[in-house]
């Protein structure tokens, strides 16, 4: 799937993200915090769960966002 790893960017009005994938065990992180502790969680699933949670199992995602609004980061991430 990856070579090594991947980087990709995403922005929505003022908010920017950077997000690194990399071989792992399926663990996604948000400025550090895992997926499961984010409240706006249902929105960020969104794209893992249209494609399927196993084509994710062998991917850490770490992804940073920073600037904009909630909202604009959380569009800017999904």
């Amino acid at each position: 799937m990856f070579a090594c790893s991947q980087t990709f960017f995403g922005c929505k009005k003022r908010a920017t993200d950077v997000t690194h994938c990399k071989r792992g065990n399926g663990l996604i992180t948000v400025n550090r915090w895992p997926l499961q502790m984010i409240q706006e969680q249902n929105k960020l699933l969104e794209p893992v769960l249209l494609l399927g949670k196993e084509r994710f199992a062998g991917v850490n995602i770490c992804v940073h966002v920073k600037a904009g609004s909630h909202v604009a980061q959380i569009c800017a991430v999904h």
